[in-house]
Order: structure tokens, then sequence, then C-alpha cells
């Protein structure tokens, strides 16, 4: 944990230069906003107003990508939502204790260390495809 932390807060200084997940992030988020609800729920300690320019920055659009920034004050496993895409391990320690809510570690510098494979709830991927893929045989869980 203490190289994730070591890691993690140096990138958080550099966000801007960081691609959100990736090109095709605008793309799956618009299908998956018409079809689920899709609110980006944050911790990050650069705050929601930094979160909101840097979306609109990329073309991510509030009420048609996502409906809502969530600035977060509990651990994210306690709000109600089913799937998490994070690229934070620590959520794997919080979600285990979930059976029924589902993390899709987003594949990062950070948390390359972590094994998805041992915990029934928590997958590795790497782009939108890849969440896509996920949430496409997850849903048959619900």
């Amino acid at each position: 944990m203490k190289i994730f932390k070591k890691i993690y807060t140096k990138a958080c200084k550099r966000i801007n230069e960081y691609e959100l997940l990736d090109e095709w992030s605008s793309y799956y988020l618009f299908l998956f906003n018409n079809k689920y609800h899709v609110d980006i729920l944050t911790h990050h300690w650069n705050g929601k107003r930094r979160i909101e320019s840097c979306l609109k920055r990329l073309g991510i659009r509030k009420g048609i990508e996502y409906n809502e920034i969530i600035k977060g004050k509990k651990k994210k496993v306690h709000y109600d939502f089913n799937i998490f895409i994070d690229d934070n391990p620590e959520m794997i320690f919080d979600i285990v204790e979930y059976p029924h809510k589902y993390l899709l570690l987003y594949n990062s510098p950070w948390n390359k260390s972590y094994d998805c494979k041992p915990y029934r709830n928590v997958y590795r991927v790497h782009n939108w495809q890849d969440i896509f893929e996920k949430i496409q045989q997850l849903k048959k869980l619900f």
C-alpha cells in the first residue's frame, strides 16, 4: 500500500497530463448513460470543479455522458451503486465485503501489482471495450 500511495500522490499532482482512461471514454459513457445511470463518484482532492473542467475539455458533458459528479465523504462502496470503475487498488479490500457490488479495476501504474483473480467481484480492465464487455456479462446477474 505504501508504493500505491507514493505513486498515486505524485500522479494526482499531474492529473491533467493523463488521459481519462482512453480515447473512447466519451462514446462508451454516452452509451452507458443512455442505458444505465452514470454518476462520477470521487474522493479526489482536486475537487468537483477541476474534474468538471477536465471532463468538459475531453468532450464529456453532464446530462449526456454522465449525470452528476458526487464528492464522496464516505467509502465509495457505501454509495448505492452496483458497479464501480476505479483505478484505486484499495477499493479491492472494501468491495469484497459487498458480494453484490463489483469493481472494475482500471489498469494503471499504481495498481499493476494487485492481482484481481482471487476476488469474485473484482476484475481488471484495460480500456472501455473491456469495461463494456464486463458490464454486459455482469448485467445478467442483476
